[in-house]
């Protein structure tokens, strides 16, 4: 059996945000200040992440798998290694057809399908935050994602993932970041909190009832019935497993989440719902990972792993 590490990836430039999506002509034509950042639509730049440097404009080549904040389209969207689209939940079905009108001397069109119900809400949370924002070294956030274990990504001002000496998971709706060690922080810095995937969207409007057959009587056809509501988006991937000191085997723990994605993001929490770093993690397939906490020796009460897919929103 292979085993691999999980990579530590210090620079996330897929985080930034981006002003616009635009045409190379149109980026020609700005008066851009220092930082701003756009995606080009056409040209010999196409998909990149241009960024100005204060006289002229640098390219990023994207890379598949990136996600980025569209700031005038308030929106998400998601590199597939050949365009940008928006990075949305699967979309409900369509609502059933409405039924004929009956004969007349030409039938009245059915009405329209109602529309799908709304996917829940949104699972990402950000906050920008300053020195000021810390009671003695710790950041308080609530974030009302209503889940205990959800993934913490936080970003200096240098947009570097900084790993904090602590993480306490208060409930379901809040939580602390012990930054204590850093000192006085400097500039803004980031924290983002996801429990898995985006939410499924909003169900398509269901499809118009079908126009009544020409009748000899000049009386006109009744109105078709209203087409059924489309079903909710799924809601997007994501697995969280409670186990004891009985569930491990020579301290490794076997975790079977079955996202059909082998590189996820993992996290494990102890009995105090407190942050730890295992001393390995093993990425065995698409299914399965191994978690080496052999390190902890004997492990007290229950403890928690949680596992999210980022790549297949």
């Amino acid at each position: 059996m292979s085993f691999k590490k999980v990579p530590i990836q210090d620079e996330f430039p897929f985080q930034l945000n981006v002003k616009s999506r635009i045409t190379a002509a149109a980026l020609a034509e700005l008066s851009p200040a220092k930082g701003d950042r756009y995606i080009l639509t056409d040209g010999a730049n196409i998909n990149k992440i241009g960024t100005y440097n204060g006289s002229t404009w640098d390219y990023l080549v994207s890379l598949e798998g990136w996600i980025c904040w569209i700031n005038d389209e308030n929106l998400y969207y998601k590199f597939d290694g050949t365009n940008w689209s928006i990075d949305i939940g699967a979309t409900g079905t369509t609502g059933a057809q409405g039924t004929t009108g009956a004969v007349g001397t030409t039938g009245a069109i059915g009405t329209t399908g109602a529309i799908g119900t709304t996917g829940p809400v949104g699972v990402i949370y950000n906050l920008a935050f300053v020195n000021g924002d810390l009671s003695s070294g710790i950041l308080t956030v609530s974030h009302n994602l209503g889940q205990q274990y959800p993934v913490i990504v936080i970003s200096d001002n240098n947009n570097k993932q900084i790993l904090p000496d602590e993480i306490t998971f208060l409930n379901t709706n809040s939580l602390t970041i012990d930054l204590t060690s850093y000192g006085t922080i400097s500039g803004t810095w980031h924290v983002a909190v996801a429990n898995g995937g985006p939410q499924g969207t909003t169900g398509i409007t269901g499809t118009t009832g079908a126009v009544g057959t020409t009748g000899a009587i000049g009386t006109t056809g009744a109105i078709g019935t209203t087409g059924a509501v489309g079903t909710t988006g799924p809601s997007g991937q994501g697995y969280i497993l409670a186990f004891t000191n009985g569930d491990l085997a020579a301290g490794i723990l076997t975790v079977t989440h079955n996202l059909n994605n082998q590189y996820n993001q993992v996290q494990v929490f102890d009995n105090n719902n407190k942050q730890i770093i295992p001393d390995e993690i093993t990425l065995s397939s698409t299914t399965q990972c191994l978690i080496d906490l052999s390190s902890y020796g004997t492990i007290s009460g229950t403890w928690h792993v949680a596992v999210a897919n980022f790549s297949n929103n």
